[in-house]
């Protein structure tokens, strides 16, 4: 009677622990998630120095008038299956890109140049977190 006791509550703590395992195992593991519709860009600059910054090259910049300041215009990315739009000043330009199988970077070239993010699942303020290898942000957040 005292072994099948024992036998009885080691079987229950076995149980206990995998399933524990199982569940911690299960919510660490990277989203999938995919990327569709319409999205603002915004780009971060990212701060080299007190006087220097640096941006990734896909943003599109705009220099005021007096040439002592430099901004960044949001832009959008329409993302269908295998096929996105980016929209910047009024221009619609298609562009394929791919993805990685759990959806973990996203690959495209755009006027001859090629790039690669890797995706991030945004907090709220944003949707998705594009990171470049540089270091360079671009965020979007969903407009439709």
């Amino acid at each position: 009677m005292k072994n099948s006791v024992s036998v009885l509550i080691i079987a229950s703590l076995m149980v206990a622990v995998f399933s524990v395992q199982t569940s911690v195992g299960q919510s660490c593991q990277k989203p999938s998630f995919a990327i569709k519709g319409k999205y603002e860009a915004n780009c971060a600059q990212k701060m080299i120095s007190f006087s220097s910054f640096q941006y990734c090259s896909l943003c599109p910049t705009k220099i005021s008038e007096d040439k002592k300041s430099i901004s960044f215009p949001s832009f959008i990315m329409d993302f269908g299956e295998g096929e996105m739009e980016i929209t910047m000043n009024d221009v619609v330009t298609p562009v394929s890109f791919t993805t990685g199988k759990k959806f973990n970077y996203l690959k495209f070239e755009f006027n001859k140049k090629k790039y690669k993010f890797k995706l991030y699942h945004g907090d709220g303020n944003v949707d998705f977190i594009l990171k470049a290898k540089t270091g360079n942000l671009i965020t979007l957040k969903k407009v439709e």
